[in-house]
């Protein structure tokens, strides 16, 4: 009788699980989504620093030459 208790409305581990799992999911959905904008802005911010460089490298040569 308790074996049928427990099907019918008792607490279901599995669905315990499932649901942790699916909070976790949408925790880290929006995380990566933030680290992904915060990896091209750093990557931009890299970019802009190495054509700075080279546009400063290209300045000197044409004035030496």
């Amino acid at each position: 009788m308790f074996l049928i208790t427990v099907a019918q409305g008792g607490f279901n581990t599995a669905d315990a699980i499932i649901q942790v799992v699916m909070f976790l999911v949408m925790l880290l959905i929006p995380a990566v989504f933030v680290f992904l904008f915060l990896m091209f802005k750093k990557q931009r911010e890299k970019t802009k620093r190495l054509e700075a460089k080279v546009d400063q490298l290209l300045n000197q040569k044409s004035k030496n030459t």
